[in-house]
């Protein structure tokens, strides 16, 4: 089975400039816990997770917590009141917070490659490129129903 079988092709995704409040209004609306970001012409630039949000970061996750944008420790560090770290937070480009470094899969992969590169990296979800440009996403939600609908065949 390849990805362009069970990828999500009508992707929610954010661009590098908007708000992190933007961002967190589409993943609550759509009920994601990632977005691919993009630029204006649709290139993929990174990705914002839920795990950014809260603790960071990739390159910050082996301290504690990335001081500017995880609220609640930063509340319990230095006395700051969830308000004031939520209100920097959401008005913050995703740009700033977002993962930059994208694993990513292309069309014509296999599902046992995409999976693989889920479990060795633990992530949920990667996006699917062609020559640079964002044209899916595959998460492990989509491999799940891949998996159901094989065996309603057998």
């Amino acid at each position: 089975m390849l990805v362009k079988e069970i990828m999500t092709t009508n992707v929610i995704s954010v661009n590098k400039d908007s708000l992190v409040g933007e961002a967190i209004d589409l993943m609550v609306e759509h009920n994601v816990s990632g977005l691919p970001v993009i630029d204006d012409h649709r290139e993929l630039v990174g990705i914002l997770t839920e795990t950014d949000l809260v603790i960071g970061s990739k390159k910050f996750r082996h301290i504690y917590y990335y001081p500017s944008f995880f609220p609640l420790a930063d509340v319990y560090k230095n006395n700051k009141t969830i308000e004031e770290k939520l209100k920097k937070l959401v008005e913050t480009k995703v740009e700033k917070v977002m993962t930059k470094k994208v694993l990513v899969v292309n069309e014509e992969d296999s599902i046992d490659n995409v999976v693989s590169i889920m479990a060795e990296n633990e992530v949920h979800r990667v996006p699917v490129v062609n020559q640079g440009k964002l044209v899916g996403i595959i998460s492990q939600r989509d491999i799940i129903k891949a998996y159901g609908k094989m065996k309603l065949t057998k």
